[in-house]
C-alpha cells in the first residue's frame, strides 16, 4: 500500500461520517428550535387591540355608537387571539400587549355603549312624559 491511497481513503470515509452527522442535526434542528414558533395569533390579538382603541377614539368623535361597537367588537376578538397566543406561549410582549389593548378596548366600548343607551333612553322618556319634542 503506498501512502496516498489509504490517506484517500481515510479523507473520503471522514466526509461521508461528517455529512451524515450535519444532516441529522440540521433535520432535528427545527423541531426543537425553541425560537422558531410562529407569532401569527400575537400579532394579530396586538394588531386588533390598537385597532379597538383607535376605532373607538375615531368613531367616538362621531358617532358614539359606532365608536363603542367597534371598539367591542374588535377589542373582543383582540381578547381572544391574544389569549389563544399566550397559551401557545408566543411571542410574550406582543400577547400581553394585545391583551391589555384589546381589554381596554373592549371595557370602554361597553362603557360607551352603556352610557349611550341610558341617554337615549332617558331622552326617549322625557319626550314620552313631558310630551316636548327633543
Amino acid at each position: 500500500m503506498d501512502g496516498n491511497n489509504f490517506n484517500n481513503g481515510f479523507d473520503q470515509e471522514l466526509d461521508t461520517k461528517k455529512n451524515d452527522t450535519y444532516d441529522f442535526a440540521y433535520d432535528d434542528y427545527e423541531e426543537y428550535n425553541p425560537h422558531n414558533r410562529g407569532s401569527g395569533f400575537a400579532i394579530t390579538g396586538m394588531v386588533l387591540g390598537v385597532c379597538s382603541l383607535v376605532l373607538y377614539w375615531l368613531g367616538s368623535c362621531c358617532t358614539p355608537f359606532l365608536g363603542g361597537g367597534l371598539a367591542l367588537l374588535l377589542g373582543a376578538v383582540g381578547l381572544v387571539f391574544s389569549i389563544i397566543a399566550m397559551k401557545k406561549q408566543q411571542s410574550k410582549g406582543m400577547s400581553i400587549a394585545g391583551l391589555i389593548c384589546s381589554i381596554i378596548g373592549v371595557l370602554m366600548g361597553i362603557g360607551t355603549l352603556v352610557a349611550m343607551t341610558l341617554v337615549v333612553g332617558g331622552l326617549i322618556s322625557l319626550e314620552f312624559l313631558l310630551g316636548v319634542d327633543v
